[in-house]
């Protein structure tokens, strides 16, 4: 939450580029701990699909899915990109030249709004995510349950002798 609200501090404040350095740095330092929490939640996720359907595992679909929304992503990224030559940016130009006002509006509004908007979003989400609390500990009791399960089972099975 807070780099999505000092990014457009940062962006907004002035025109010099160390600036989008600055507001880069502030949302890699406090953002980081999300791919951690996306771990976990596929595990979670998995685990009580697992636990719903009887020991049926369908970890294709549901990575199928997350992969879908990851290309679906990627498609917005390139049209952002696109944008960019629309509003006026040329990349052929030598680094350290002037670009067209209407393209530095267009990262600065990309990059001090869009991104912002992008991150308060996701925090939403991750807040608004319904496996947590009771319903993340039945999950996990369940899964030491299976886990201890599993140990007895091969204990006693005389496997390969």
């Amino acid at each position: 939450f807070l780099a999505a609200i000092t990014r457009p501090i940062i962006i907004f404040s002035s025109t010099r580029p160390e600036m989008f350095v600055l507001a880069f740095a502030f949302r890699v330092v406090l953002t980081s701990p999300r791919p951690y929490w996306d771990t976990a939640v596929r595990g979670w996720i998995i685990d009580e699909d697992c636990q719903k359907n009887n020991g049926v595992r369908r970890e294709g679909v549901i990575l199928g899915f997350r992969a879908t929304l990851r290309v679906i992503g990627l498609i917005i990224i390139q049209l952002v990109t696109i944008g960019m030559s629309a509003a006026g940016i040329d990349n052929t130009l030598p680094d350290g030249c002037p670009q067209k006002q209407s393209g530095v509006l267009y990262i600065r509004l990309i990059v001090g709004v869009l991104l912002p908007f992008c991150q308060i979003l996701q925090l939403l989400l991750i807040e608004w995510f319904p496996i947590k609390g009771e319903r993340l500990e039945q999950i996990l009791a369940k899964q030491r349950e299976t886990v201890l399960e599993n140990m007895i089972e091969a204990e006693i099975s005389p496997g390969l002798n």
